[in-house]
């Protein structure tokens, strides 16, 4: 199998990922030119994952009519156009709207490009998946890190470029990617996707889902108000979160391990859950250290999640159980973003709220069988 594929679905899967947290370092900027408040911070994330839930299921469509490709080229498009967009905002308001229209962008994405992957071969697929997911956290380490550009150029012109580098690298997928395979048809996927177990599992990730974005979007902002961290360069500093990320899918990768079943799946979230609380310490550096370990356990719990998902519920239909799963994770998670946000000036409160939100979701899990996939 030719590695050139892959390659440049992976990077489009850094870039597309690098765009779901590129205004993540701007955030503080972004809100005193647009004079809003600290509290309307989280509103920027849920809207964008509002708009992903909204058309997470369109992905598979159109990748059944017009082949999974097509579907995750068209969705990088639209989150690079959107970023350009935000770059242009004359509001908050402006902002948001281009926010919520990425997220469609997102929803085309993530489960095709999984799939054309998948289809790819040449490994298993929780090597594939682990890859899958390593490549998102350094997209996110890189859109962490935009910070640096930001300061150089401003936040309007640093947004504008990451969404000119997403534009270029759908033209590098459209000429290195030749396989456009057409899924299984959306009603036969769907009746797959509505299985019970399925959507147990899907609620039970919901509130990692959220506080993990949640964290790696309102990180750079909780460490300028908690500490603080001075706006830009803080985005540095900060992103040993996704460094943490990329070792805990590097390890998975390496060791092969793989969530055999519901069980395994709750145990590597009750670990990222609980190095939430360890974020109450009063040091910076103490604070990174513990925002690492975070990092780590989020990377390690998601590759999990999603192998076990696709193996237990059919690689066959990959791209629909993905987008389903994908689907609820979000529309469960929408609470956490613009609580989150409140939450940012009283650190103690919205640690124990991002542990818990992670948890409780986890009784989901009970009523699925224990049995290895």
């Amino acid at each position: 199998m030719s590695r050139r594929a892959p390659a440049a679905l992976l990077a489009a899967r850094l870039v597309y990922s690098m765009q779901w947290y590129v205004l993540a370092p701007a955030m503080v900027a972004l809100l005193m030119e647009t004079n809003a408040r600290v509290s309307y911070s989280g509103l920027l994330p849920m809207a964008f994952i509002a708009g992903a839930a909204a058309f997470q299921l369109l992905g598979p469509y159109i990748s059944s009519r017009a082949g999974a490709k097509n579907a995750y080229l068209a969705g990088l498009f639209v989150v690079s156009a959107a970023d350009i967009i935000v770059g242009l905002a004359r509001n908050f308001a402006e902002v948001l709207v281009a926010r919520t229209v990425a997220g469609l962008g997102a929803a085309l994405f993530f489960a095709p490009a999984a799939y054309v992957l998948l289809e790819l071969g040449g490994l298993s697929s929780v090597t594939l998946l682990s890859l899958y997911e390593l490549s998102f956290n350094l997209g996110g380490l890189l859109g962490i890190s935009w910070g640096l550009l930001d300061g150089l150029l401003g936040w309007r012109a640093g947004t504008e470029l990451a969404g000119v580098i997403g534009l270029i690298m759908v033209a590098v997928n459209f000429t290195a990617v030749n396989s456009n395979p057409h899924v299984t048809s959306i009603s036969y996927s769907l009746a797959s996707a509505g299985r019970r177990d399925l959507l147990w599992v899907s609620l039970a990730g919901a509130g990692a889902f959220g506080t993990s974005y949640a964290l790696g979007s309102l990180l750079p902002e909780a460490a300028h108000i908690i500490f603080r961290a001075p706006e830009y360069s803080v985005a540095l500093e900060t992103a040993v979160y996704f460094i943490g990320n990329v070792i805990g899918s590097l390890v998975l990768l390496i060791i092969k391990l793989k969530a055999s079943s519901a069980r395994s799946v709750a145990v590597s979230f009750l670990a990222m859950s609980l190095s939430f609380i360890a974020l109450t310490v009063p040091s910076y550096g103490l604070f990174l250290a513990v925002v690492a370990i975070n990092g780590a356990a989020t990377g390690a719990a998601f590759a999990l999640y999603y192998s076990y998902v696709t193996d237990k519920f059919s690689q066959k239909n990959s791209t629909t159980t993905l987008a389903f799963i994908n689907m609820v994770n979000m529309i469960g998670s929408l609470f956490v973003y613009p609580i989150a946000g409140m939450l940012l000036e009283r650190p103690i409160v919205l640690w124990t709220f991002m542990a818990a939100s992670t948890i409780a979701p986890l009784a989901f899990l009970l009523p699925i069988r224990q049995h290895t996939s």
